[in-house]
């Protein structure tokens, strides 16, 4: 890592808090305010990568899962979910969409602010993993639907 890039102390202490949890995660090579780990959804025998990015200068959270499901071909029940999910209010601050190669991601940007911002940041991933959680199993339905055509 360039010894220019400096981890801001936020992400630092959210760091900290993986550690304590024996949660292994991987600092990004030119950033040192990005990290990336895995998680599980509490129903799903699923376990998305987190990748988190903290910008400093504005105290911008970015925070993706993915790696959860891939398709090959988009249809109408597919958008259907998404549609739902992003409307959804306990998806709050969550986006769900379609990567250009199919991969599926649930997105939150947020500004950090008040005393305590790592709280702030493990509740945004706390959100985003109970908000995938409870669609997954429409997802995973319409991929073992794709399976059989």
């Amino acid at each position: 890592m360039d010894d220019k890039v400096v981890m801001n102390p936020i992400v630092a202490d959210f760091c900290g808090l993986l550690e304590s949890r024996s949660v292994p995660y991987e600092l990004n090579d030119n950033d040192a305010n990005m990290i990336r780990f895995r998680t599980k959804l509490p129903h799903h025998e699923v376990a998305p990568y987190v990748f988190i990015h903290f910008n400093p200068d504005n105290q911008a959270l970015t925070l993706a899962l993915n790696h959860t499901a891939k398709f090959t071909s988009v249809g109408l029940d597919l958008y259907q979910v998404i549609n739902d999910f992003n409307a959804d209010s306990e998806s709050f601050g969550c986006k769900m969409y379609i990567e250009h190669n199919g991969e599926l991601v649930v997105l939150t940007s947020a500004i950090l602010a008040g005393k305590d911002p790592r709280d702030q940041m493990e509740d945004y991933l706390n959100v985003a993993i109970v908000s995938l959680d409870k669609y997954y199993g429409r997802i995973s339905e319409i991929i073992k639907n794709s399976k059989k055509d």
